[in-house]
């Protein structure tokens, strides 16, 4: 099966660079500071003014007194596991 047209040879194929040099051209400016004329409001400025901080917490109080009881309730059957006489068969 032949394929019609021109054949490539190595020396035909013009390969890009394998690493870019970049050029002062293609970097975007650099963006001048800017300076902000209004002091950051605090905490206490937020709650002296009456806005009130959202709110983005957990209540956890829940799950760390069930982890508390599975922890006492874990403790409590080792030691009464290790009461125990074991038993001779």
């Amino acid at each position: 099966m032949a394929v019609a047209g021109p054949a490539l040879t190595a020396s035909a194929v013009d390969y890009a660079p394998s690493t870019p040099t970049p050029s002062a051209s293609t970097l975007p400016p650099s963006p001048a500071p800017s300076v902000s004329t209004t002091p950051p409001r605090t905490a206490a400025a937020v709650a002296s003014s009456g806005e009130e901080l959202a709110y983005t917490g957990a209540d956890v109080l829940p799950w760390a007194t069930a982890g508390a009881v599975l922890v006492a309730g874990g403790a409590a059957l080792v030691v009464a596991g290790r009461r125990r006489p074991a038993r001779e068969h």
